[in-house]
């Protein structure tokens, strides 16, 4: 149904709050962040969370990434930007600065995107951000799915609400379609882009919106299998909640008496979870890696140990103790300017002068070299129990190619400014289970 009469448009509006009422409770006076990109379904959603946010007394901030990834880049964002100004909307552009990749190239951007975003949230305490996906791309993204047979959780689609470790994304227009969308804004003489990238044929979802609809089944076979996926992460979460033991130091134990009493399926669930989580990645492994790292560990004896995404899953005598894979931490690079980042995906790095240092300072792991250089000053009762691969993958700070601090074992060689690490990983642990839109 197009939105073609204000009587129409207003229920769009109305599907509009009714998204975000599944989303409630919210602070009082609200500020919420909307990733725009310019296209239609961002600028319809910017313009919708204006009016609800304005209803509240809140804020909004429209967001626009700057990916550099075509020349025209810049260009458009500043028009993005001048159009929301235009409509009395505060806006950021964000610079993705940096190299940029030549293959895979739509996934680093995503991950690059989200990562800006996120960062803004929680540098400026956003709670909320929210994207226009909307019924079209959730066809598009189960399709995708379907043939790559990722099984009931990949039917299940796009989740309308996921917990960040710096914010909540929120996805109200799940259950709006584009040509609504368009007609939404078309009598209130907004303009969109519309990006080349989403007609270049290179890129899966550009090929599959070429092609004839995806034969999906009917409705009621996606709602069950979202139904299925909450079931499924309600008994996970059960199972993290009532084993799992996070450390400071960046890894994790699960109690496990009666590992092999845990149905198959809800121990790869709570294992896929954990590997994410430790191991710093933005998605955690698919099912079916996770069902492999299931059954390798219960065939495992006593003190040995799977690798799976980055990270050394040992089981134990009644436990699993996962930790970050030594052999694939990141490499030892010259510390970013900027008072803030996340290393590894996984410690929210604080700085203080470090950028001003000459030779400038170095971050990355400590490593066993470094461990040996400082171990006789570290307090035994301070890493008693603690593995040595956990050790070794402390985030460091290196100047001229020496150890100057080491948060974690309060090592500190005489340095003269900020450098502390929180182990904060980008994903949550225990975020709410799926949301069906």
């Amino acid at each position: 149904m197009y939105c073609s009469d204000k009587a129409s448009t207003e229920r769009l509006q109305v599907g509009f709050d009714d998204g975000m009422a599944a989303f409630a409770p919210f602070e009082e006076e609200p500020h919420l962040a909307v990733a725009v990109s310019g296209g239609s379904d961002s600028m319809a959603l910017a313009v919708l969370a204006k009016n609800w946010v304005g209803r509240r007394g809140g804020t909004l901030t429209a967001l626009v990434v700057d990916h550099g990834l075509r020349a025209e880049s810049s260009a458009e964002s500043l028009c993005v930007q001048r159009r929301l100004q235009s409509l009395s909307i505060s806006t950021e552009v964000l610079v993705w600065s940096g190299n940029k990749p030549t293959t895979g190239i739509q996934a680093s951007a995503r991950t690059k995107r989200y990562a800006l975003l996120e960062n803004w949230c929680g540098r400026h305490g956003v709670l909320h951000l929210l994207t226009g996906h909307h019924a079209d791309d959730q066809v598009e993204t189960i399709a995708m799915r379907a043939a790559r047979r990722s099984g009931v959780d990949g039917l299940a689609g796009m989740s309308a609400l996921v917990e960040r470790t710096q914010c909540r994304v929120m996805r109200p227009l799940l259950g709006q379609n584009r040509d609504d969308l368009q007609a939404y804004l078309r009598p209130l003489g907004i303009s969109w882009i519309d990006d080349p990238s989403n007609s270049d044929i290179r890129f899966e979802r550009a090929r599959l919106r070429r092609a004839p609809p995806p034969d999906l089944g009917q409705a009621h076979k996606i709602e069950r299998a979202g139904t299925i996926r909450v079931d499924h992460e309600r008994s996970v979460v059960r199972v993290l909640a009532t084993s799992l033991t996070p450390h400071p130091f960046g890894f994790c134990t699960l109690e496990t008496p009666n590992l092999d009493s845990v149905p198959a399926h809800t121990l790869a669930g709570a294992l896929s979870r954990v590997v994410g989580w430790i191991g710093g990645r933005s998605y955690p492994p698919g099912p079916t890696a996770a069902m492999h790292l299931c059954d390798q560990i219960r065939r495992l004896a006593p003190g040995r140990a799977a690798t799976l995404g980055g990270c050394l899953v040992r089981r134990g005598t009644g436990s699993l103790t996962v930790t970050r894979e030594p052999g694939r931490l990141p490499v030892v690079r010259q510390l970013p300017l900027g008072p803030a980042l996340l290393w590894d995906g996984r410690f929210w790095i604080e700085t203080g002068h470090v950028g001003a240092l000459r030779p400038p300072g170095e971050i990355g792991p400590l490593g066993p070299q470094g461990w040996k250089y400082v171990e006789t000053s570290v307090s035994k009762r301070l890493v008693a129990d603690i593995p040595k691969s956990v050790i070794w993958a402390l985030p460091t700070l290196w100047i001229d190619g020496e150890v100057a601090s080491v948060p974690h074992l309060l090592f500190n060689q005489g340095l003269r400014c900020e450098f502390s690490a929180i182990f904060r990983p980008q994903r949550t642990l225990f975020s709410p289970t799926f949301a069906v839109a």
